[in-house]
């Protein structure tokens, strides 16, 4: 019988089979394709820093680990205005380190460091591993080898590039010069705080004596402070750099360099600390501002998160913290040496802005204080519109006063802050425009208007140039505080708190802290530039002279704070300050130019001010003690405004006179005079309009005479009768506490206004609301006054006084 023979059928994949397959299959595809363009993408950059690392190793030599040289600042003309340096610091030899401090590096910083070649790849795997977890950096993966590298070769930038550099040179540097010399460079390239490099000029400033005889508590103290100088430096912060000493020597402890008997000893001493100075080069008004803008720079390329406004009191805490860290942080680096500084300091326009403050000032006061500062003081800015660069920056009278007031000192705005604050977010609503009317009239629970005087029905372009308080605050009232603040923000106003954000008396220049003279400048600046901020500082070049690196990177932005058309509105209403009959700055005009510019005076004439600028430039300044106290006779257009118009005057000689030009959005109408609003018909007066924000306006400038006026919306407070957001009822009561704190080493310290609102608690135990404070005598031709806050004395039941005497032409 015939054999019958079974065909072997082969068996059809499940569809799903071949779905997961074709998958596979793509995706194995699209890996191969993106490694391929990653090779691509990354090869050749690796190949550029493989070649830095080359050639960084053919020219390596031990003097590049032993030089620390001078930072140096320049002016406008290349002409060097300024050295800072590390003028004590004193190399030390490996065997005169004591033995305590190269065992606690090694214990707390790289313990394999005598049996790896350079890289400790367990240490770095440690450290990835540990990143991943916490999505933070909490420990180190860089051996002492590479930390050497970085000090002497490359920027303290946290980039991939600087690490892939450190890897590739480490086993060199090794080879070269082996560990016991490595070890001695990193000693001795360390920064210890306090303009300390090196382990000499450390071991000398805190404990008086030479690195050789250190004890193991005090190594552990050095060695704490190198790892984060800003924080664990035990002059200012002793509870940190003792909590940090004890963590260094348990180290020392589990590493068996230390008996129990002997951490348990040492982590009971207490801190002694000898602080011993050493002479420094002194800083002038232009150093200590190009050192401060550097170091800013430095936090930007490091991707330091700057805020300006804040949603709660803890979210500012935590930022203040995190901010003074690394500034202490960077601002010491530059002033142990190293980097070149060029700006757009003007020497010229320094000298004249200083003798114009010196000037004005003799002539009012030549008292002297204890620490033979004189005690009416003055400071200004000035900033060059077509490049948004500060050109000139003086802190004070004279010379000698190291304390740089232009950007050190927070100072209560007074009226110079309406402009930025109220009136120009308010025109950005597209609801107010110059010839908008609002009541002006005293009510309960808001300012008082100097002098008590009220206008009744006003334009905001009278109110403005009146400098009327009522308006100011009714318009913040409108648009909210914090949408005011957050234009502040915008500009970088970096004293702001959070206690700002609740307080309406901020409308008139009553924060906790105050302002900055040059942030000042620069606000205006804004104003002058088509409603454009720009964060260039007086930087040109920063060089880190090691490596020649260019450290002004290309990380400035520029932020469109107000439409050009709203610029241009505030700026025609600001040369009524000037040129119209009630203008509070009539009299400062500059003659040949056009100019705009506010008033300023507040805490009962304790800070006055004057902010104006042309199309050429924007200049702050601002007069008082240093220890707030009431200046007679002294206001915002007197001899701050006239400091103003005698350096602008002097600055713009020989040019041209220019004028901002209206933007197209900008269009002039014939406006009625009972209600500050368009008509089609020809009524003998026009203004005005921003058509970008008004659609309203837009629509009337478009049609021209083909439509009529729009309805009107009358901004008006009946106080008997109007119970709109705005008005007397909804205004809080509010209070101000005063608090002077004395500033460290006989610096002048800072004054706190902080603004809150009365709790039903404290109305019913009878805490006052705000109150008229007492008028001065003045002169019998005094012109429309400003207010702002007037601090309370100490002992007296805390009240808001918003009536200050302003400013005589």
């Amino acid at each position: 019988m015939a054999k019958s023979v079974h065909k072997k059928r082969r068996r059809t994949p499940h569809p799903i089979i071949r779905f997961l397959k074709v998958v596979l299959l793509l995706l194995m595809l699209c890996v191969l394709s993106f490694g391929g363009y990653l090779v691509h993408k990354i090869y050749p950059e690796f190949q550029k820093i493989q070649q830095k690392a080359i050639d960084t190793c053919s020219h390596m030599s031990e003097e590049d680990f032993r030089l620390v040289t001078d930072t140096e600042i320049y002016d406008a003309d290349g002409a060097r205005v300024g050295i800072v340096n590390a003028g004590h610091y004193v190399y030390v030899p490996f065997d005169e380190i004591s033995p305590w401090l190269k065992t606690a590096y090694i214990d707390q910083e790289d313990r394999r460091f005598y049996s790896h070649h350079g890289i400790d790849l367990m240490a770095m795997a440690r450290a990835t591993l540990s990143y991943v977890k916490n999505r933070r950096v909490t420990q180190g993966g860089s051996t002492i080898t590479q930390q050497v590298i970085k000090n002497a070769y490359l920027t303290q930038e946290r980039t991939l590039e600087r690490k892939l550099t450190e890897i590739l040179i480490a086993p060199r540097l090794e080879s070269q010069f082996g560990k016991d010399k490595i070890l001695e460079f990193y000693c001795n390239g360390n920064f210890y705080a306090h303009g300390c490099y090196g382990v000499g000029a450390a071991s000398r400033y805190y404990f008086d004596k030479n690195a050789s005889e250190l004890e193991a508590w005090e190594a552990a103290v050095l060695v704490g402070i190198s790892n984060r100088p800003a924080s664990y430096e035990p002059v200012n912060h002793p509870e940190n750099a003792k909590k940090k000493r004890n963590e260094i020597l348990h180290s020392m402890y589990e590493c068996g360099d230390l008996t129990e008997t002997e951490l348990k000893e040492y982590q009971k001493k207490p801190l002694e600390i000898s602080a011993i100075r050493e002479p420094s080069s002194a800083e002038s008004y232009q150093t200590s501002y190009a050192i401060f803008c550097a170091a800013q720079q430095l936090m930007r390329n490091d991707g330091f998160p700057f805020e300006y406004t804040f949603a709660s009191r803890q979210a500012y805490d935590d930022y203040q913290a995190r901010y003074k860290e690394a500034f202490s942080e960077k601002s010491e680096a530059i002033r142990g040496g190293g980097y070149q500084i060029y700006t757009t300091l003007d020497s010229s326009m320094q000298q004249s802005l200083q003798e114009e403050i010196d000037k004005a000032l003799d002539a009012r006061s030549d008292e002297v204080q204890d620490n033979d500062k004189y005690a009416l003081q003055g400071a200004a800015a000035i900033v060059d519109n077509a490049s948004a660069s500060v050109v000139a920056i003086v802190g004070g009278r004279g010379t000698e006063d190291e304390y740089n007031r232009g950007f050190l000192s927070m100072r209560q705005p007074g009226s110079v802050i309406k402009p930025l604050l109220d009136y120009a977010p308010a025109f950005e609503t597209g609801y107010f425009s110059p010839s908008s009317l609002i009541d002006d009239h005293e009510f309960e629970g808001g300012p008082k208007n100097a002098g008590s005087r009220y206008y009744g029905c006003v334009s905001l372009r009278e109110a403005l140039n009146r400098s009327l308080n009522t308006v100011a605050w009714q318009l913040l009232q409108k648009i909210g505080i914090r949408t005011g603040l957050s234009y502040l923000g915008k500009m970088e106003f970096s004293s702001l708190t959070w206690e700002d954000s609740t307080a309406p008396a901020v409308s008139i220049g009553g924060f906790t802290f105050g302002t900055r003279v040059v942030e000042m400048a620069k606000a205006y600046s804004t104003l002058a530039n088509n409603g454009i901020y720009n964060e260039q500082t007086c930087l040109k070049s920063l060089i880190y002279e090691r490596t020649g690196e260019e450290l002004l990177k290309d990380n400035l932005k520029k932020t469109q704070v107000f439409t050009e058309g709203t610029a241009y509105l505030i700026t025609d209403v600001l040369k009524g300050t000037m040129d119209k009959e009630y203008g509070t700055g009539r009299g400062l005009d500059i003659s040949g130019q056009q100019a705009a510019g506010k008033t300023g005076t507040a805490n009962g004439s304790k800070d006055t001010w004057f902010c104006g600028y042309t199309p050429y430039y924007s200049c702050s300044v601002w007069i008082g003690y240093d220890i707030p106290r009431v200046m007679p006779g002294i206001y915002g257009a007197t001899v701050s405004g006239r400091i103003w118009h005698n350096v602008m005057t002097r600055i713009h000689k020989g040019l041209p006179e220019k004028d901002w030009a209206r933007p197209a959005s900008v269009a002039e109408h014939f406006v009625d005079y009972n209600t500050g609003l368009q008509v089609d018909y020809n009524s003998g007066i026009t203004d005005y309009f921003n058509t970008a924000v008004d659609p309203r306006a837009k629509a009337a400038y478009e049609a021209l005479h083909g439509t009529s006026a729009y309805d009107p919306v009358v901004y008006r407070a009946d106080p008997e009768s109007d119970t709109s957001e705005g008005t007397e009822e909804s205004i809080p009561e509010t209070v101000v506490d005063y608090e002077h704190v004395t500033g460290e080493d006989g610096g002048p310290g800072v004054t706190t206004a902080v603004t809150r609102v009365v709790t039903p608690a404290e109305e019913s135990a009878g805490v006052a609301p705000p109150e008229e404070a007492e008028e001065p005598e003045a002169p019998e031709w005094i012109p429309p006054h400003e207010g702002a806050v007037t601090p309370v004395p100490a002992g007296t039941t805390p009240s808001l006084s918003l009536v200050l005497p302003e400013e005589a032409p």
